[in-house]
């Protein structure tokens, strides 16, 4: 009997397909792999802005500047003043009703509760810090000490307010260091004072103060 020997060569149908499988399955663990990478890096930068610090020069980071205020009524005056919130606890007290060049007027001394705990030199009476005075009528258009009460802080339709700072300033200050460094403060606070070019002096201030008639 004769044998007859089959050769084969090449691959078969099983190498083939097995071939095949491998391949399909380093394909759909690649795909795995790079699919879940792009979605992480694509939740890392989607952030919505509602989660982002605002921009540096938004107005969100913006502080007001304004400096705080308080409204002080002063009844025989029929006027309130805003004043800076450090200097709220200012006080009053009437010292005369006369006539100024024919025109009734009131005048009222100004201090603060801090200035009076320093004792009566201090106190509103004396006016450490000022005068003001209401007159009827119109500011004088050429105003000088003798036609004026004071420097003019604002003319309303039928009267006008004017201030005068005055020696009770002096009387206070002589109390101790402390009264004066506490009066040079609140003045400052109230009062702004110009520095003349010719002498060097002050010159006359002006106020920092806001004045409102009361309805």
């Amino acid at each position: 009997m004769k044998i007859t020997q089959k050769h084969e060569s090449g691959f078969g149908t099983v190498e083939v397909l097995l071939v095949i499988l491998i391949l399909l399955v380093i394909g759909v663990i690649g795909y795995m792999v790079y699919h879940n990478n792009h979605k992480s890096s694509t939740a890392s930068v989607g952030v919505t802005s509602a989660n982002l610090p605002p921009p540096s020069g938004s107005s969100s980071n913006k502080t007001s500047t304004s400096p705080a205020t308080d409204n002080i009524s002063i009844a025989p005056l029929g006027i309130s003043l805003t004043v800076p919130a450090n200097v709220s606890d200012l006080t009053y007290a009437q010292t005369s009703t006369s006539s100024f060049n024919g025109e009734s007027s009131v005048t009222v001394g100004i201090s603060t509760s801090t200035l009076t705990s320093y004792g009566s030199a201090c106190d509103a009476s004396n006016a450490p810090l000022f005068l003001l005075t209401r007159v009827n009528g119109q500011y004088p258009a050429n105003a000088n000490v003798y036609n004026s009460p004071g420097i003019l802080v604002k003319q309303f339709p039928d009267f006008y307010i004017s201030f005068t700072p005055n020696n009770g300033q002096t009387k206070c200050a002589a109390l101790g260091t402390a009264q004066s460094d506490t009066l040079n403060n609140e003045l400052n606070a109230l009062l702004r004072f110009h520095v003349s070019s010719t002498n060097g002096q002050n010159s006359s201030p002006t106020p920092e103060f806001t004045v409102h008639a009361l309805q």
